[in-house]
């Protein structure tokens, strides 16, 4: 089979569907994710709220179950893997907050201090990809069987009944694309084109109850699950993707399968979506993961080039010939990929607040700048933001308003004042989402491969996940740095400038009398 030609005419697709979504829905500040523009009049969202939104358990569950009766089959004869998502559940919702659950105590310093708050936000963190291999769909729902009886209050069970309701109708989407599959195999006159679409809905159900037995089927239960997830609400952290394939890979090239086989297969996955996947770096036992498969994922992503999210985890113990062709392909397609992740400070940072070196070592890159150990943890990093340049702004505003001499040393005081507020804010923030969001939006896709949702039935959300790490990013701090070193030097130190002058060039934006030189003055100013 001519796998490359096939990887062209893939490329070649994506980056029409790519064209079709700037053209028919505009630009977009975000990933360029695998999903394409779907036909017109198939689905719309079903509000259980009088503001057009849908909120809680089963508005979730009937909206995704719904979608996926009829969301639209997508079969290529020059892939691997079925399917593509079409439709963003929660971006297609036009209030991401239940009002029943309001935070108007919040809104003023939120507003004040220009905090992303996270309430209500998507879900940052990953699930277990391996859980999901090991069990297939059949498996997961062996597994809610076995919950319910354990767990048997009325709530639990009805959560239970919503679980199960999306992992079939998941199957029932499965199955549709194997009868496509099958139909265009009849009509294909091309004999490689006809074997591959036959494999492929062979691979497809071999998978509908059962788990994956080969690196076909794996990677096809891997698209699934992320596809679904993807359409339910943008989740695409993924996961240490050579050691979860390694077994796979390994078992079929005992059977004849060759690497340019494989390739395809990784090649097929990687253009499905650009989700986070992790490569090399160490086991929970410090020893490099880094093996043959580790360099085949590399050239599959480079026979695609496109929008890639794969990061390299930077250990002592990497394979050095693995970071040399990592970073030969980042220099030689200049397109972003592969990323590196240094192992050290994300471990030792880990463990400060109390966790083994073992655990540090589990959390990976799985987002565009945050960690998550997959399956046991509830995150909301990349979620919350304090801007410290408007807590600086708001600081700087006071301090000139009081009748105190202005000095970066009362300048400080306030901002540290402020900042405390911010931050504070920020967290009740975080309790606020905690407390509610399964009112809002519940995980129904993201429980099913986490460790303690199904076990305890409850949400991730709300104390079903092993472990809860919330994170606030402080953004501007290097801006704050640098305006108190520059304020310090040129007004208190050097005398170049007086308070007053700086007060009117920043009313005047620097535009005034002597602007563009006190700008240059202050930008020249030594740095933190």
């Amino acid at each position: 089979m001519n796998y490359d030609q096939r990887l062209i005419n893939l490329r070649a697709r994506k980056l029409q569907q790519t064209r079709d979504k700037i053209e028919q829905e505009g630009l977009l500040d975000e990933d360029d994710y695998g999903r394409i523009v779907p036909p017109k009049g198939v689905w719309q969202i079903r509000p259980n709220h009088a503001d057009g939104s849908f909120y809680g358990y089963d508005a979730w569950a009937d909206n995704f179950c719904s979608l996926m009766a009829v969301h639209p089959v997508y079969v290529d004869p020059d892939d691997a893997f079925a399917g593509r998502w079409m439709y963003f559940m929660s971006k297609m919702r036009p209030n991401k907050w239940n009002p029943a659950y309001p935070y108007d105590h919040l809104k003023g310093n939120i507003a004040l201090y220009n905090i992303i708050c996270g309430i209500g936000d998507d879900a940052h963190f990953a699930p277990d990809y391996q859980m999901g291999l090991e069990l297939g769909w059949g498996g997961l729902l062996d597994k809610i069987a076995a919950c319910r009886r354990i767990n048997t209050a009325p709530e639990q069970q009805h959560f239970y009944d919503l679980h199960e309701r999306v992992i079939r109708s998941i199957q029932g989407w499965i199955t549709r694309h194997i009868v496509e599959a099958e139909r265009l195999a009849a009509e294909e006159p091309d004999a490689e084109r006809r074997d591959n679409l036959l494999a492929m809905a062979e691979t497809n159900r071999a998978i509908v109850n059962q788990p994956p037995k080969s690196l076909r089927e794996a990677c096809q239960w891997i698209v699934w699950y992320h596809l679904a997830s993807r359409t339910y609400n943008r989740d695409g952290a993924g996961g240490q993707i050579d050691a979860l394939l390694r077994p796979y890979y390994e078992r079929d090239v005992r059977r004849g399968m060759t690497d340019d086989e494989a390739v395809y297969y990784l090649a097929c996955l990687l253009i499905n979506d650009p989700v986070y996947w992790q490569l090399g770096g160490p086991d929970e036992n410090g020893k490099d993961q880094t093996s043959h498969i580790s360099f085949l994922i590399l050239e599959a992503a480079a026979k695609i080039n496109t929008s890639l999210n794969i990061t390299i985890r930077v250990h002592d113990g990497l394979d050095r010939t693995l970071l040399r062709t990592a970073v030969s392909y980042l220099i030689q397609y200049k397109n972003g990929w592969p990323r590196f992740s240094g192992d050290k400070a994300l471990v030792e940072g880990f463990m400060r607040n109390g966790y083994s070196a073992e655990l540090a070592r589990r959390r990976i890159a799985v987002g565009c700048n945050w960690m998550s150990l997959p399956g046991l943890e509830y995150t909301m990093n990349d979620l919350v933001k304090v801007n410290m340049a408007k807590v600086f702004e708001v600081a700087y505003e006071e301090m000139l308003a009081t009748d105190e001499e202005p000095s970066t040393d009362l300048l400080w005081q306030k901002f540290e004042h402020h900042l405390g507020v911010a931050v504070h804010t920020a967290a009740e923030g975080i309790r606020h989402h905690l407390k509610y969001q399964k009112f809002n939006e519940p995980e129904l896709l993201l429980n099913l491969l986490s460790h303690g949702p199904l076990e305890r039935g409850r949400d991730a959300s709300d104390g079903g996940a092993q472990y809860y790490n919330l994170a606030i990013d402080g953004a501007g701090l290097a801006v704050v740095a640098d305006s108190f070193a520059a304020l310090e030097q040129r007004v208190e130190q050097e005398q170049r400038m007086s308070w007053s002058e700086i007060d009117r060039h920043l009313r005047e934006n620097f535009e005034g009398e002597g602007g563009l030189i006190a700008r240059k003055l202050l930008q020249s100013a030594s740095r933190y």
